[in-house]
């Protein structure tokens, strides 16, 4: 009885002839990445009223204010860091910016490779934000490269609209 249990709990153990399953190829680099940019703290979400798109307005603990920025992209290598240069204008004037280095992950379920809750720091008041339509250019620059100049390499970009909102101005 003991040695069928034994032989049982063997073939358990058996090494297995099966392949790995594939990594899916949106996990892949590729010679032209491309991004999307967005907004979220955890997961990636679309623009998808353009600039009627309300994002918070957050209210640091250091007294600073932001609005969380997600990319989407794909064509990257997730075994690299990237710098993620955002810029914020509003009627055209630079008003904000971030740039954090982080490297992206692969997102299965939404076929894309992601970075999530970057933090695009305004340098006005609140009062002077709220229900302003803003503008974040995006730019994903490759440190490991650089140009003439020495400053690293910009491999993909992305601009889109969105409104900031700012809960704390409208339920005082």
């Amino acid at each position: 009885m003991v040695h069928w249990a034994l032989a049982i709990a063997l073939t358990g153990c058996a090494a297995s002839n099966s392949p790995e399953p594939a990594t899916p190829s949106v996990c892949d680099s590729a010679e032209q990445p491309a991004i999307e940019v967005g907004h979220g703290e955890l997961s990636f979400e679309a623009f998808n009223d353009g600039a009627a798109t309300p994002v918070e307005l957050i209210h640091g603990p250091q007294g600073g204010h932001h609005s969380t920025i997600a990319v989407r992209a794909n064509g990257l290598d997730l075994d690299r860091e990237y710098i993620i240069q955002l810029v914020g204008t509003i009627d055209g004037v630079e008003r904000g910016g971030g740039t954090p280095l982080t490297s992206f992950r692969c997102n299965y379920a939404a076929e894309a490779q992601e970075y999530t809750g970057g933090l695009l720091i305004w340098d006005a008041e609140p009062e002077a934000l709220h229900q302003q339509t803003a503008t974040v250019d995006t730019y994903v620059l490759d440190p490991a490269h650089t140009n003439e100049n020495g400053n690293p390499t910009t491999i993909a970009h992305d601009t889109a609209d969105f409104l900031i909102w700012d809960p704390e101005l409208e339920n005082p």
